[in-house]
């Protein structure tokens, strides 16, 4: 669960501190008002990747010199809370605290470590989240409208399972091409002991 998130001079929030509760949380706000941003901002926190089509320094806000997004969140394994810092010209900094009840100590140091702790806390990997959390209106709208045959097979899209999908029936192909060829390995293997057998006892009645 997430607990909370801040964002300083991230895109179009300058200061927002934002606490989430159990259950849904809804935003709601004008276009351009950064609704879209909270969900990048929490993302890019976890994984330390933004799903849109601008480098790092493109969510730095204007005029500001960095970003620092803080987010703090739960899961079944403990209480942690991140925190990034994004500069133009410098290597994206990063540290993730663990609650030991009392106080906050770091448990893991550097960008792409934290990513990978992340995705073994989650249990899920980067750009299945990303596809998930970062989804435009029209693909949901076309799931929504789709008939209920069709949802599966397009929220599989959206989602980006097709995309295992495909490569899992690759890997099942590519494993009925090694055992047939294994087996016929072996067959030619047995055939040549029977050969070697019959040449010994050619030899014995010579």
């Amino acid at each position: 669960m997430i607990e909370r998130l801040i964002l300083k001079n991230f895109k179009s929030h300058e200061y927002s501190d934002i606490e989430f509760t159990r259950g849904l949380n809804i935003f709601l706000g004008e276009v351009g008002a950064g609704k879209t941003s909270i969900f990048e901002a929490i993302s890019f926190a976890l994984f330390g990747k933004y799903a849109g089509r601008i480098n790092q320094s493109g969510l730095i806000r204007r005029g500001a010199e960095k970003t620092e997004i803080s987010l703090i969140f739960t899961t079944d394994s403990g209480r942690y809370k991140l925190a990034r810092t994004i500069h133009p010209e410098k290597k994206q900094q990063a540290r993730m605290c663990a609650f030991d009840g009392s106080e906050w100590k770091l448990a893991v140091e550097g960008a792409e470590a934290i990513s990978r702790s992340v995705e073994d806390l989650l249990d899920v990997d980067t750009s299945t989240f990303l596809a998930a959390i970062y989804a435009s209106q029209g693909e949901i709208k076309g799931m929504l409208e789709a008939p209920p045959g069709k949802r599966r097979e397009r929220l599989d899209k959206l989602l980006g399972i097709d995309m295992y999908e495909s490569i899992w029936k690759t890997l099942g192909d590519s494993k009925t091409i090694v055992l047939t060829e294994l087996t016929q390995a072996q067959d030619t293997a047995s055939g040549a002991e029977v050969l070697e057998r019959q040449c010994e006892a050619l030899k014995v009645r010579i």
